[in-house]
């Protein structure tokens, strides 16, 4: 198993535990409308760190992460700039 897969299966196992706690919290709740702010909060900080997780793990997988210069394939699409008003 690569690093990448054992960083990428640590990151799913942490994530899910606390899902399972958060989720398990809300709906043990007494009132769970007055954990409401609290829970969209716990969620909003997995997933950031969910994200934070799957984009370092990314970057290991692209040519010249370390410098700040990635190379495009030859397939990658540019992107697209729009004038914003």
């Amino acid at each position: 198993m690569s690093q990448t897969s054992v960083r990428l299966t640590a990151a799913v196992r942490v994530t899910g535990a606390k899902l399972i706690r958060i989720a398990a919290r809300d709906l043990t709740a007494e009132d769970p409308l007055a954990l409401l702010d609290d829970i969209a909060g716990e969620l909003a900080d997995l997933a950031d760190a969910a994200l934070q997780a799957a984009v370092a793990i990314a970057r290991t997988q692209v040519t010249g992460h370390e410098r700040g210069t990635v190379r495009r394939s030859s397939r990658s699409a540019r992107p697209v700039r729009r004038k914003l008003n």
